[in-house]
């Protein structure tokens, strides 16, 4: 069932008819205002009155001003099909007006009398100065069709009476000798003037009251009857006017929606034409049967007088309370929508806040009901459905805008790119932050608490034992010494009275504690020791940890809808070029809409009919864009790419346009080899290795076995179609200067080649000076190595590697796997300098950690010699 939006007729009244009866009751009440906002249910009030009093006649002239596409189509015309040629002269007057208010004016006029006429009988006002259309009875018709040629006929008869006797005498015409009979001729011509008075009398009336003649011409000279001016309607036509409504046989005239003009001289207008027509009534200037008084009531918003002019205009205001607000709409959208299990109640309460007229929920549910039984699939979300109906109901023009590519929507739709870069930027600041912050930790030797004190301890002038820091072996040694608390002094020295060169030195005790405060009280040793901290407590994990998911996290940012990473401010950037949303008291609805996914991309499918084989907009101009041989922006998203595929041939593949990132995840996909290495080949041949790296980069958001599958279909199909692409990519970034974010996905790329592709893979060669270089470089790419991977790197990796004949520049092995790093020693696949041999020295034990690095300076090559392992001895 539909709910109608036309007021009912069976509210419960309570004071409202007891204010309305003493409206009709009161003799010194005419004009009475009932007051409330759209949609309160004043026109519901008035109707509900009206069954309860059947006595009573109610005319009603409703007057309509909306928002509309052009303001300048707000204006009223009156109805072209029911006018006569005198109204036609009042618009013709009405379209001349000089200033658009009084122009405006003057149509509210002429529409209010236009209604006012339709609505009372005609036979009321007789003397109306213009008449209703209506159907003429056959009856007439007939009688005009028999008075009109009898009129004539008699008048030829009496003219030719003598011809009409000589042609029947001459002709022996002997059926026709009475009509030549003088008694005849009489009785003719009595009937002409009979029917030449009916004439008379019928035209007579209608030129008194409707004034069907208004110039007359005499030699030239023009004599106007009936003079227009540019006076107000009502002025220009008040006896009519008057005329018109002490005959309507109303003892209610109720006006709707003049408020919507904005304008209260039509208020004033009517009061005084009222206080008129009521005082001809009480004087019985009006005729019989008029001696009733006549009510204006007038149905508008409280605030079309801005002041307490409104106590003084109307003589009765009845106020009525809102039916429906924002703050208990809930209420009536839980009796209509209750029944609708898939729609979410906190959803439905949300929404709520933004609607408080019920017309408007009304017609939101049976839009809804109308597209849910038309487009309803089972894959539909009824949230999303609501919400774009509701979206539909107060932007209508956006909406239709958004079926076309326009409209403020579609831009924030089609331009999230911008929000998309604008959430990796805040993940690329938060990345740095942490990165910096584990360089902090990684470049500290402070690896102790202990150390932390040796290095931060004030020794100067301290004794321990009597002796100074230079008695011993090295500075470490004498501050443990100081570190154990015994027979501490301090070193002081005096001046001697008189030789301003001269000290005498003394000693006094001084304590560890001491000594300890006054360290633990300077800024450089409290930034240490939290450092120091960070390390006991596996801040380094920690921080590794989260770089790693923020950069998951940053591929994964396009896959992700629109209301997730949805930001405020690019919606308020966007809002700026839409001015009709930005003045609406409701544009907070599109930014709740968009902000919790009601309406996101997929948009199309709440507003369409569904055919499952059918191409969305996206779909056709792409193929449009393919056919004709155009570049296109790859990151387009293509929406039923099955059905694509089934229309595209085999040459379509070879044209530059069928570089698509869904397309091409699509394909890879479904391993379609062929189409694949088509694309691949495009690309190569336009020299496009953006687009390979953007399309890997899309692929490295999935992480699971599906993921992985797509990578190895990927990396292998993509060397054996462009087999030096990685050479040709880092030589392409290194003279345009590479972005850590792409030097990042070179390494990953070069890593997935080396583990995924067989040994003898020609695009892993030595021969391959840019790639060997590279690896070389970037030794941290092998830190994807782990115990999950290691058996299919230790069999296609390491290999590639000695076939290369990589001499990594420098190795961490704390940040490599384990074996890994014994099988770079046991391959010699690093590069012999110091800084490789104290990671060696580290992971061999040889040091026991990075504290000791300082004296192995002095004895490395003694120690890697003594080292019983012949892997580590033997390169020196």
């Amino acid at each position: 069932m539909f709910e109608s939006l036309g007021p009912v007729n069976d509210v419960e009244l309570g004071k409202y008819e007891d204010a309305l009866n003493q409206m009709m009751e009161d003799d010194s009440i005419y004009n009475v205002g009932l007051t409330g906002p759209y949609g309160a249910g004043k026109s519901s009030i008035i109707e509900s009155y009206k069954t309860e009093n059947e006595q009573m006649k109610f005319i009603h002239v409703a007057l309509g001003k909306y928002d509309t596409i052009d303001d300048d189509s707000n204006s009223l015309v009156l109805n072209q099909q029911e006018v006569t040629p005198e109204m036609k002269s009042v618009n013709q007057k009405i379209s001349e007006a000089p200033t658009q208010p009084f122009k405006e004016f003057k149509e509210i006029e002429g529409k209010i009398i236009n209604q006012l006429l339709h609505q009372v009988n005609v036979k009321n006002v007789p003397q109306a100065f213009t008449k209703v259309k209506k159907n003429n009875s056959v009856r007439k018709i007939i009688v005009w069709a028999i008075i009109v040629p009898l009129v004539l006929a008699f008048s030829i008869f009496l003219l030719r009476f003598d011809d009409w006797a000589a042609f029947v005498q001459i002709n022996h015409m002997n059926l026709l000798y009475r009509t030549i009979n003088p008694s005849l001729r009489v009785f003719a011509a009595a009937a002409l003037l009979g029917l030449i008075g009916y004439l008379t009398y019928v035209f007579g009336s209608a030129q008194i009251n409707r004034s069907l003649i208004r110039k007359v011409s005499i030699r030239g000279n023009e004599i106007e009857l009936f003079k227009n001016s540019e006076n107000s309607f009502f002025d220009e036509h008040l006896n009519e006017v008057i005329y018109l409504f002490e005959n309507s046989g109303a003892d209610v005239i109720v006006f709707e929606d003049l408020d919507r003009f904005g304008s209260t001289d039509v208020f004033r207008k009517l009061r005084e034409l009222n206080q008129l027509i009521n005082k001809r009534k009480q004087d019985d200037l009006a005729g019989k049967d008029t001696h009733k008084k006549l009510v204006f009531l007038y149905l508008i918003k409280d605030d079309i007088f801005v002041s307490k002019d409104r106590t003084k205009f109307f003589d009765l205001i009845i106020p009525v309370v809102p039916t429906v607000s924002s703050s208990n709409s809930f209420n009536k959208m839980m009796e209509i929508f209750g029944s609708i299990k898939e729609i979410d109640r906190t959803f439905l309460r949300n929404l709520s806040f933004y609607i408080d007229d019920m017309r408007l929920i009304k017609n939101i549910f049976n839009e809804y009901t109308i597209y849910d039984s038309e487009i309803n699939t089972s894959s539909l979300d009824q949230n999303k459905l609501l919400g774009m109906v509701t979206y539909k109901n107060i932007f209508p023009r956006d909406f239709s805008q958004l079926q076309y590519g326009k409209g403020f929507i579609y831009s924030i739709l089609n331009n999230k790119r911008d929000t998309y870069d604008q959430e990796k930027s805040i993940i690329d600041s938060e990345i740095f932050n942490l990165e910096s912050e584990l360089e902090e930790l990684e470049s500290s030797s402070l690896v102790s608490f202990d150390r932390l004190k040796e290095t931060h301890l004030t020794t100067e002038s301290i004794l321990v034992d009597g002796e100074s820091e230079d008695t011993y072996p090295t500075r470490m040694e004498y501050v443990r010494k100081v570190l154990e608390g015994k027979n501490l002094s301090k070193v002081k020295l005096k001046k001697y009275q008189n030789y301003s060169n001269l000290y005498t030195k003394s000693s006094e005790p001084i304590s560890l504690e001491s000594l300890l405060k006054k360290m633990g009280d300077t800024p450089e040793y409290q930034q240490d020791k939290k450092i120091v901290e960070d390390i006991k407590n596996g801040k380094k994990v920690i921080v590794s940890s989260k770089i790693q998911d923020l950069k998951i996290k940053k591929k994964q940012v396009e896959t992700q809808p629109l209301s997730e990473v949805f930001d405020s401010n690019h919606f308020e950037k966007e809002l700026q070029g839409h001015e009709d949303i930005k003045n609406s008291g409701y544009y907070d609805l599109i930014l709740f809409l968009l902000s919790n996914g009601y309406i996101d991309e997929n948009y199309e499918d709440y507003m369409n009919y569904f055919y499952p084989n059918d191409l969305k907009r996206e779909d056709k101009l792409f193929v449009r864009n393919l056919l004709s041989s155009s570049k296109g922006d790859p990151s387009k998203k293509l929406r039923n790419i099955e059905s694509l595929i089934e229309i595209l041939k085999n040459e379509d593949y070879k044209k530059v346009g069928i570089l698509n990132f869904s397309l091409s995840e699509y394909i890879i996909d479904k391993k379609m080899e062929n189409q694949f290495s088509t694309i691949l080949s495009v690309a190569r041949q336009n020299h496009n290795y953006k687009f390979v790296l953007d399309l890997y980069e899309n692929l490295l958001k999935y992480n699971d076995e599906k993921g992985t599958e797509n990578i190895l279909f990927f990396t292998v199909t993509l060397f054996s179609t462009w087999k030096n692409f990685l050479s040709y990519a880092i030589k392409k970034y290194e003279n345009k200067g590479i972005s850590e974010e792409r030097d990042n996905l070179l390494k990953d790329l070069v890593f997935d080649g080396l583990i995924y592709l067989n040994s003898d893979n020609e695009a892993y060669e030595k021969e391959n000076s840019i790639l060997v270089e590279f690896i070389n470089q970037n030794s941290s790419l092998l830190e994807n190595v782990s115990e999950a991977t290691w058996n299919q790197f230790s069999e296609n990796g390491i290999t590639k590697l000695e076939k290369m004949e990589i001499k990594l520049t420098k190795i961490n092995h704390e940040q490599m796997y384990n074996k890994l790093f014994k099988s770079i020693i046991k391959n010699d696949l690093y590069e012999f300098n110091y800084e490789n041999i104290e990671e060696i020295a580290l992971f061999e034990g040889i040091v026991p950690d990075r504290s000791g690095i300082g004296k192995f300076k002095h004895e490395s090559l003694t120690r890697l010699m003594n080292s019983e392992n012949s892997q580590v001895h033997n390169p020196v």
